[in-house]
């Protein structure tokens, strides 16, 4: 209880000196009051977020000793060429399925050697370009054909650049072999489907050019010929689902199941 020792003297002004000195007190603490109060309703939120946040792993924790024992997608590989991924397990149905890989799906590449730089001048007017299909018998089904020209004096850099404006899936790339060596190489896009012929306007009458691949041609097809430009051969990718033979033209293949 507190004394008013000033009016029980008789001085003063006849003040209440008791409420001045209550109301000085309180306004130097309520500044540091609401401070401390503030920082204390700080840390409780601290604890309270991190105690929300270690709720959520510790249900995280529980999803994942789930997932442990999922046998959706059971993989056996002697390599690391093949990695099944799941893209949507929304559509996942719990499954075991026995997968065997034969052969990887591969591009057709061709190499044409015989130039001196990427600025040498080539034997050729014009050039076409079919994707299509070389059959068992050498004959060739062509899917789509693409024709092109050039000027006279055009070097190997301007076929480079011409096949790849074309944007067909074909990648054209000058390599540099050795000393004075250079070659084009034309890659394809993957699978049998999409294997090429070039049938190239030599400038030279009746001399083949060295741009072209053509082995059903007569002049050229035998081992000497234009087969030996074949630096990779293409394949589609060959595997099996449970005993089940599957093809597919690419390495990508998520149409099976």
């Amino acid at each position: 209880m507190a004394v008013d020792y000033l009016s029980a003297l008789n001085v003063g002004s006849g003040l209440n000196v008791t409420q001045i000195v209550d109301a000085l007190i309180d306004a130097e603490k309520a500044p540091q009051e609401a401070t401390l109060n503030a920082k204390v309703e700080e840390k409780t939120v601290s604890i309270s977020t991190f105690a929300q946040v270690k709720q959520e792993f510790s249900s995280f924790s529980d999803n994942l000793s789930l997932l442990s024992s999922f046998t959706g997608l059971v993989v056996q590989s002697s390599g690391a060429s093949v990695v099944p991924t799941v893209a949507d397990n929304s559509k996942v149905v719990p499954s075991e399925h026995v997968i065997t890989v034969s052969q990887l799906a591969k591009p057709q590449t061709l190499a044409f050697t015989g130039y001196t730089s990427e600025t040498a001048a080539i034997d050729a007017s014009a050039l076409s370009l079919d994707l299509g299909t070389w059959n068992s018998d050498g004959s060739f089904t062509s899917g789509s054909s693409h024709a092109l020209s050039f000027d006279p004096g055009a070097s190997l850099a301007d076929v480079r650049d011409s096949i790849n404006e074309l944007d067909i899936g074909v990648t054209a790339t000058i390599l540099r072999t050795s000393d004075n060596n250079y070659a084009l190489t034309l890659r394809a896009p993957m699978g049998l489907d999409n294997q090429m012929r070039l049938q190239a306007t030599p400038v030279a009458p009746a001399v083949s050019s060295l741009l072209s691949f053509d082995p059903s041609a007569g002049d050229r097809a035998g081992p000497s010929g234009d087969a030996i430009k074949e630096a990779i051969a293409a394949q589609d990718a060959i595997f099996s689902i449970d005993g089940l033979a599957v093809t597919r033209p690419t390495n990508i293949v998520d149409d099976v199941i």
